[in-house]
């Protein structure tokens, strides 16, 4: 029996050789190509002269060897591109170290200058009101502001614009929308990064006496 095609360095003894697609990138296609001559070979095969069995099996275990090998080098590139994501998540949150970041949350912090600094992203433009409320849940004061755009807002809550100032210490605030419209409006906390955590739970930023997730941050900005 003659040769009437070669596919991927294979004999193949099919007079329709054409059908079978050289596929040199993917074990898969190529144990599947294999299979396929194999099928064809079988029967095509001079009974007089039948191919040698230990062929067929040498050629199937090499083909088995080969998708084993891709398969462990495609997990092995995963791996290296995690360690390599994580490692450049890692340096990016150690040089926050020292900076004020903005992330999402709604506590506050006036300390011995008086400020009442409060950060806020709007979806778009509103009207709002800025509450300030204690530990205990208690409204304490209310301030209405109109944005004609989206983005983050900031607002001294203890400007002399607001009435009587609130004395030191923690706080807490949420943002109302007032004009019935359907922007949404988002909290932000400020503090600054002290320490970095590169747990399970992925790359986390010490900030505030607690930890929030790198991918958290909305805003880094030189600390005072």
């Amino acid at each position: 029996m003659s040769t009437t095609g070669i596919v991927n360095n294979v004999a193949v003894y099919d007079p329709d050789a054409s059908k079978y697609k050289d596929s040199s990138n993917n074990a898969e296609d190529l144990q599947s190509d294999f299979l396929r001559m194999l099928t064809a070979q079988l029967e095509h095969q001079d009974p007089m002269e039948p191919m040698e069995n230990t062929e067929f099996t040498s050629q199937l275990a090499t083909f088995e060897g080969l998708s084993q090998q891709q398969s462990t080098t495609q997990l092995l590139q995963q791996m290296v591109e995690l360690m390599s994501g994580s490692t450049d998540q890692v340096s990016q949150a150690v040089s926050y170290i020292g900076r004020e970041v903005l992330v999402e949350g709604n506590g506050m912090n006036i300390g011995e200058d008086g400020q009442a600094n409060v950060s806020f992203e709007l979806s778009d433009a509103a009207s709002v009101d800025v509450v300030m409320y204690n530990t205990a849940g208690e409204e304490l004061k209310r301030v209405s502001q109109s944005y004609d755009g989206a983005g983050i807002k900031n607002l001294d809550l203890n400007s002399a614009l607001y009435g009587d100032a609130t004395a030191a210490g923690d706080y807490k605030f949420r943002v109302e929308i007032t004009d019935g419209s359907e922007t949404t409006a988002t909290a932000l906390t400020t503090g600054v990064v002290t320490g970095v955590v590169n747990d399970a739970t992925g790359v986390q930023l010490d900030m505030n006496g607690s930890q929030v997730s790198l991918a958290d941050v909305r805003r880094i900005q030189l600390a005072d």
